[in-house]
């Protein structure tokens, strides 16, 4: 409530953080938040608050965004639905009787039940485009070292990225202009050229790639 109450003064002032001052943000439980435990979605691992958050957290927090809490997922990052033994079934808001998908499903159930506009996850085989997919939402797997994923969420870091989920593509840019970008905390940031995620580009400048498994 404190952050939240920090950011409205901050815009009765006229001097917001970012354009994501005050906005409210939930992120996957394997993402490491000072002050809060990191799951995995398992219950093997430990129950203590984490020391450090990840460089993601922190340039969240440092923007001004509201993190409410953390979603869940399948242990360990394990599956394509977001179940497991120790906290229950997250379910498709859709569908009640389906899934979301996996492992970010707690994140785009999130954004699909309206409880927040963007969601962080992460994405190794489609933990980010499954949900997205299932639920009618926007999920973004970004070049590997464009999100610093420094710590990593599951022991694969070197296939999993960190992605964003949102409503729109407006706030995934919104969002991944905040988040991505170099630290000396993660070797795999050093060295993209640098994007301008708020830069739009007229359609007929575009090019969409499709692969055919057929062919």
């Amino acid at each position: 409530m404190g952050t939240a109450r920090a950011s409205e003064q901050r815009w009765l002032n006229g001097a917001p953080l970012s354009d994501i001052d005050g906005m409210p943000i939930t992120i996957k439980d394997g993402i490491a938040l000072e002050g809060w435990p990191s799951r995995k979605g398992s219950q093997v691992t430990s129950s203590e608050p984490v020391l450090q958050s990840s460089v993601v957290a922190e340039r969240l927090l440092a923007t001004g965004a509201v993190v409410i809490g953390k979603t869940r997922m399948p242990g360990i990052c394990m599956e394509g639905v977001t179940d497991s033994p120790g906290f229950g079934v997250t379910r498709n808001l859709l569908n009640l009787d389906l899934t979301p998908g996996g492992s970010s499903g707690g994140c785009t159930a999130a954004v699909a039940a309206g409880v927040v506009r963007v969601s962080i996850g992460s994405d190794a085989g489609g933990s980010v485009r499954i949900p997205a997919a299932f639920t009618g939402t926007f999920g973004l797997k970004p070049t590997f070292g464009r999100i610093p994923i420094t710590p990593p969420a599951s022991s694969f870091y070197d296939v999993a990225h960190y992605g964003p989920m949102a409503v729109s593509v407006y706030d995934l840019t919104a969002i991944m202009a905040v988040i991505s970008g170099p630290t000396a905390r993660d070797w795999t940031s050093i060295g993209l050229e640098p994007v301008d995620f708020k830069a739009s580009r007229a359609p007929t400048d575009l090019r969409i790639g499709l692969l055919n498994p057929l062919r």
